[in-house]
């Protein structure tokens, strides 16, 4: 009798061949997926970070160096889309950076009683922009990790899903120590630009003309960056916000406002 030797046929093969493909690709597509998210996680943690840090330095009292003797740093200014260097800063703009300047005034000074803007008025404070003890420069900027990129909310049904134009104000009070927090939305200030006019102060002239409101504001991290992505995650700080705490990464579907309504 002939014996049959065993082996697989062609359509065994192929069946295994496929079943291992749709094997392999299901973990590809699954890692792939994880590590999506967890970058997005990333930069939306770091970025909530970045923000509280501002309240960090501002809590801390700091004297302002750079020759500047006599003076203290009382807060920080914080710009989105601001032009991208001082070289270029008249020829493109660049939503995705935070740029962040110093608050600087007289360390000692007749405040009285007055609000914050009186105190601030009267110790001299103004934002002003360092490098190398020279009065030119950027202090520091700050860009989301994994390229995702900060974005406008939505208004309502419309998301424009463009880079946010905004700029927040943390100050200390110089006598009291109490933090407050001004911002702005949907407009921004080009520092180097109003840092040339010397005859006004950028704090006097847009803290009372009124630019600067005490209202909540929302950042959207998109880790899709200039594409569409309707999951995007919502970074909010709160209205009146006095240290970190007010700093929310907003998890309900319902109330965040990156998603249209």
């Amino acid at each position: 009798m002939k014996r049959r030797l065993g082996g697989f046929t062609i359509i065994e093969v192929s069946l295994f061949l496929a079943i291992t493909g749709l094997i392999f690709l299901g973990v590809t597509v699954g890692v792939q997926s994880s590590v999506f998210r967890q970058r997005f996680n990333d930069s939306t943690q770091n970025f909530a970070e970045f923000l509280r840090g501002i309240y960090a330095e501002t809590t801390n009292v700091q004297s302002a160096d750079s020759g500047r003797s006599g003076q203290a740093i009382y807060g920080k200014l914080v710009t989105f889309g601001e032009t991208r260097s001082i070289e270029a800063r008249n020829k493109a703009t660049d939503g995705n950076t935070a740029y962040i300047y110093d608050v600087v005034g007289q360390a000692n000074g007749d405040i009285g009683s007055g609000n914050i803007l009186d105190a601030l008025s009267k110790v001299g404070a103004d934002v002003v922009i360092r490098s190398e003890n020279k009065l030119a420069g950027i202090v520091e900027s700050y860009s989301p990790k994994w390229s995702a990129q900060i974005q406008q909310a939505c208004s309502g049904s419309s998301c424009s899903y463009t880079p946010i134009k905004a700029a927040i104000l943390v100050v200390r009070h110089p006598r009291s120590g109490t933090v407050y927090t001004y911002v702005m939305n949907n407009a921004t200030i080009e520092v180097n630009q109003k840092f040339q006019d010397t005859s006004s102060s950028i704090l006097d002239t847009y803290l009372k003309n009124g630019s600067f409101k005490r209202d909540d504001l929302d950042f959207c991290i998109n880790p899709e960056g200039s594409k569409e992505y309707s999951n995007r995650a919502n970074v909010r700080i709160y209205a009146g916000a006095r240290n970190s705490s007010a700093i929310e990464i907003i998890n309900d579907v319902g109330t965040n406002r990156c998603r249209a309504s």
